[in-house]
C-alpha cells in the first residue's frame, strides 16, 4: 500500500460519505484525537460546487464576531466542549482568515490545498463531504488529478434507512420556522407533510430513481477503479458507535502506514461503559422522526433491494445482515 508523502498538499483523506451514514460523528471522533488536525469546516464541498459558500460563510460569522469582541473565545470553547467538540485555537483562526481569500477568489484549487497546510506537523487532516459520494466518473477522475495521493474512506448505511432519514430531514426542513417545538406536535407535522404533494415529491425523489448516494455498490466501484483498492477503506455507521477509537486507528494507519495507538485520544468521556459511543448533544437524536411503514416502506423496499443484494456481495458481513431487516 502506497503511503502519501509528507509534503503532499491538499487533505491526507477524503470521506466521501455517505450522506445520513455517521459523518458528522466521524468528525467529532477524529477532531478529538491528537494525531489528527480536523478544520473547523466539515463539508467543504470543492470537488461538487454545492453549498459551498453556505458551508464557509457560517464560519466566518464566528471568525467576524470573534474579531470584533462580540464574541468570547472561552465562551465559544466552553459551549464546544460541552458538546463533546474540540476547542478552537489561534490555528483555527488562521484557517478561517484563510477560508475568507478561498471565498473571495473563487474557490479556486490553489486555495483549498493552502486551506490545509495548517494542520500542525506530524498530523493528518481530511476533508468530509458526503456530497463528493455523488460525483460522477468524470468528476472523481479531476480529483485524482488533484490529490493523487489522497486516501478515500467511505461510510456505509443501509440504503432503505440512509434514504428514509435523507426523507425525515428533507421534511424537518419543509416544516422549518413554522414548527411547534414539541415532540409529539412535530409528528403530526411531519406525517402531514409527507402526505401532502410536496412530501409525496420528496419520496418520489428517493423511490422512483434512487439517487447515487444511496447506492454505495456504485460509488466504490467509481472510486476503487481511480484509486484503487488499496486506497479506500470502508466502514459501517455501527463500526462508527462500536468503534470510533479503531476507526480513527485504522484511517491514520491507512494514510501513514504507521500501525499502533495514538499519543492520546481524547473521547474516553464520550464513551459508556460497553466502550460506545455516546450520542453528543448537537445530534439529532431528539428530532422526531416519523416511523417507516405501510406504503413508503413498500416502496423503499422496492427502490432499494436490487442494492442490498449488490451490496453484501461488495461488502460482505458489513451488508449481510440488511436484507434480513426488510425480509428480502
Amino acid at each position: 500500500m502506497s503511503v502519501r508523502p509528507p509534503e503532499a498538499a491538499g487533505p491526507d483523506f477524503l470521506c466521501i460519505g455517505l450522506q445520513k451514514a455517521g459523518t458528522r460523528t466521524l468528525q467529532q471522533i477524529l477532531s478529538l484525537d491528537d494525531r489528527y488536525w480536523m478544520p473547523l469546516v466539515k463539508e467543504f464541498h470543492h470537488f461538487d460546487g454545492s453549498e459551498i459558500p453556505k458551508r464557509h460563510e457560517r464560519q466566518q460569522k464566528l471568525y467576524d464576531a470573534l474579531q470584533a469582541g462580540g464574541f468570547r473565545l472561552s465562551l465559544l470553547n466552553a459551549r464546544r466542549t460541552r458538546e463533546g467538540l474540540r476547542k478552537v485555537d489561534d490555528r483555527d483562526l488562521q484557517f478561517l482568515k484563510k477560508s475568507r481569500s478561498y471565498l473571495e477568489n473563487g474557490c479556486c484549487d490553489a486555495d483549498y490545498l493552502d486551506m490545509f497546510s495548517l494542520k500542525p506537523k506530524g498530523t493528518i487532516t481530511g476533508d468530509i463531504t458526503p456530497g463528493y459520494s455523488r460525483l460522477e466518473r468524470t468528476d472523481v477522475q479531476r480529483v485524482h488529478s488533484l490529490l493523487p495521493h489522497a486516501k478515500i474512506v467511505l461510510l456505509l448505511r443501509d440504503p432503505i434507512s440512509r434514504a428514509w432519514s435523507a426523507i425525515n430531514m428533507r421534511l424537518r426542513r419543509e416544516t422549518r420556522g413554522n414548527l411547534i417545538r414539541i415532540r409529539s406536535q412535530q409528528q403530526a407535522r411531519m406525517e402531514e407533510m409527507l402526505k401532502s404533494h410536496r412530501g409525496q415529491k420528496i419520496v418520489d425523489q428517493e423511490t422512483i430513481t434512487p439517487p447515487l448516494n444511496s447506492q454505495p455498490s456504485e460509488i466504490y466501484r467509481v472510486w476503487r477503479d481511480i484509486y484503487g483498492e488499496d486506497a479506500i477503506r470502508v466502514f459501517s455507521l455501527e463500526e462508527i458507535i462500536s468503534s470510533p477509537k479503531g476507526i480513527s486507528d485504522e484511517i491514520h494507519a491507512t494514510v501513514t502506514g504507521e500501525q499502533g495507538n495514538g499519543p492520546k485520544w481524547s473521547m474516553e468521556h464520550l464513551l459508556d461503559k460497553d466502550q460506545n459511543l455516546i450520542p453528543s448533544p448537537n445530534e439529532k437524536g431528539g428530532t422526531a422522526q416519523v416511523l417507516l411503514q405501510g406504503e413508503i416502506k413498500a416502496r423503499l423496499i422496492e427502490a432499494y433491494a436490487d442494492e442490498i443484494q449488490k451490496s453484501a456481495a461488495m461488502f460482505g458481513e458489513r451488508a449481510t445482515g440488511w436484507a434480513a431487516k426488510y425480509g428480502l
